[in-house]
């Protein structure tokens, strides 16, 4: 992915995804990644942490619940946790919603199309998201 293709795609997300920031999560620069096929940008709390991610070769987005520890995100190793957000919530939260908008023959360029994906996500985060967002240690099954 071009780094002007990336820088896009952090700042769709930075705006999108501003509410965590204001609830106490920081960025995680370590923690985030970008490669030829995609990018990502990370959020960190005391207990729970986010990683918004694309890929270039699908064209989609996507959005993992974390463990944080020390501000950084612990997906893999000794009582790491990491799960697709939506996954989560219907597993953890017994959400049974629905998720993404679906306009027919809607045409976006892609830009557009990751900026949907990226809203839509936000709006499942906050609207269904309040344990993970309360960001204490019970927030995570194993917790």
């Amino acid at each position: 992915m071009s780094d002007a293709g990336a820088q896009r795609f952090r700042a769709l997300a930075r705006e999108r995804f501003r509410f965590l920031e204001e609830r106490g999560f920081r960025r995680s620069a370590e923690d985030e990644d970008a490669s030829p096929v995609g990018v990502s940008v990370a959020y960190a709390g005391r207990h729970v942490g986010f990683l918004v991610s694309l890929d270039t070769r699908d064209d989609v987005v996507d959005v993992r619940v974390t463990r944080a520890r020390a501000g950084r995100l612990a997906m893999t190793g000794e009582s790491g946790y990491s799960r697709n957000l939506l996954s989560h919530l219907v597993e953890q939260a017994g959400y049974r919603g629905g998720f993404g908008r679906r306009e027919p023959g809607a045409r976006r360029t892609p830009e557009e199309a990751r900026d949907r994906m990226l809203a839509d996500w936000a709006e499942l985060l906050e609207r269904a998201g309040g344990a993970l967002l309360a960001d204490d240690a019970n927030s995570l099954p194993g917790s």
